[in-house]
């Protein structure tokens, strides 16, 4: 599971290391995947889906998980 710990390092790393990449595209990368994580640290639910507990996303919701039938439940390869 990715970490805000890792996205920040990632960010250090390529500010420090990576001069070409303009500020503008390192501060909008970090923005995006900080919210993306957030968003998806409070909607997952399923960690055995292969849709990661963000079912929302998908045509209906996940029935899976407990219930008897498994509609829209796809275990992970």
């Amino acid at each position: 599971m990715i970490k805000q710990s890792d996205i920040l390092n990632a960010y250090l790393f390529l500010r420090e290391n990576n001069h070409s990449i303009p500020s503008e595209t390192l501060n909008f990368m970090r923005d995006v995947s900080m919210r993306e994580l957030k968003k998806i640290a409070a909607t997952r639910t399923c960690f055995n889906c292969k849709h990661d507990g963000l079912q929302g996303v998908f045509r209906g919701g996940c029935t899976g998980c407990g219930d008897s039938e498994y509609k829209n439940f796809e275990i992970k390869a």
